[in-house]
């Protein structure tokens, strides 16, 4: 009785690790007209991740395995968030974003990469002393802060700024926090730890 539970304990963990060993992790959606999965890379089958990956405007995506809608990763979050199977869209901007998503707990992140426009605007950001810095920007913007999830931490909207301005978010403490900066020239990601 014994060797046959043992037995029937070691198929059910094989079939459950060789699920998880995925073949291919895509993203499919909105760029490209949801046909032909862009592949993401990895060198431990739970870690996947591609660079400089180009979103020419904002859109749903995915995650799926093996260019098949069996298993598929969604989430009402972005640029974070954790995708569940067959979960909404993730509503994704415009940008070029280091991607990186974990198979076995569904986390994703959208790194958005800094183009030449990014650096030529001159903007600024950093977080001290429980302040959210922003230099070399005038005008209006809208500031949301996400937590590593993907949840909405805070929403600031249509805020008058200058050149030198620095707001307090009550941030939690502790956390790694992605702000989303949106003026009406530009869209910036950051990622912040708060103390």
């Amino acid at each position: 009785m014994k060797t046959k539970l043992l037995f029937t304990l070691f198929l059910l963990t094989t079939l459950h690790f060789s699920f998880l060993q995925a073949q291919d992790i895509g993203l499919i959606g909105d760029f490209n007209g949801w046909s032909g999965d862009v592949f993401l890379t990895t060198t431990d089958d739970e870690n996947y991740s591609i660079n400089d990956f180009v979103l020419d405007a904002d859109g749903g995506v995915k995650f799926r395995q093996d260019a098949d809608w069996a298993v598929n990763w969604g989430a009402d979050s972005f640029p974070s968030g954790t995708g569940v199977q067959d979960g909404p869209n993730i509503p994704a901007l415009a940008g070029t974003y280091n991607v990186t998503f974990n198979i076995i707990t569904g986390e994703y992140l959208f790194d958005e990469v800094l183009g030449i426009d990014d650096i030529s605007n001159s903007i600024s950001v950093f977080y001290t002393n429980n302040l959210l810095n922003i230099k070399g920007y005038s005008g209006t913007v809208t500031i949301n802060a996400f937590d590593i999830s993907g949840r909405l931490l805070v929403q600031e909207p249509n805020i008058e700024i200058n050149s030198n301005f620095s707001i307090d978010l009550n941030l939690p403490k502790n956390q790694v926090v992605v702000v989303q900066l949106e003026g009406n020239n530009f869209k910036k990601l950051v990622k912040i730890i708060t103390k």
